[in-house]
């Protein structure tokens, strides 16, 4: 497994294409950032964004930002976007880029928006705050100190 930072659009038309595919609403949102350049506009001055992949092939994404998809202003650092190709689901490769993330941070808090309860509680999140908000019928915001 290897972790790729995204740099450029030229230099990562692999991941490009790879969000092109996908059917989720957020890669789509990647997809634009990284092709205009607007991605430290969208998502903060301190945005990072990797993809990983096995041998050749691209299992899936993630990325920190300082601001995911609901604006919370009070709050900085998150992980977002976090993707696991269908195929490579179920072998524990989301916590895997979350601890990649955590370690590389540089933060002593990271956060994650999510509309799932009960999965980042097992690697050490504690749930701060519930909501309702125009994207979904219930979000929950996570904290973890690092």
């Amino acid at each position: 497994m290897k972790v790729i930072e995204f740099k450029n659009s030229k230099d990562n038309k692999e991941l490009l294409d790879y969000f092109k595919n996908i059917e989720w609403g957020a890669a789509k949102l990647l997809y634009e950032a990284t092709s205009t350049a607007t991605v430290h506009e969208k998502f903060g001055d301190d945005t990072r964004i990797f993809y990983v992949k096995d041998d050749e092939t691209i299992i899936g994404f993630f990325s920190i930002v300082n601001q995911d998809y609901i604006k919370l202003p009070e709050y900085d650092r998150f992980i977002a976007m976090l993707w696991v190709d269908p195929e490579y689901r179920n072998r524990g490769l989301s916590r895997k880029f979350i601890k990649y993330a955590e370690d590389i941070s540089l933060v002593k808090t990271m956060h994650l928006l999510t509309r799932h309860k009960g999965l980042y509680e097992k690697m050490g999140y504690k749930l701060i705050k519930e909501f309702k908000d125009e994207f979904h019928d219930k979000d929950y915001l996570y904290e973890k100190n690092l």
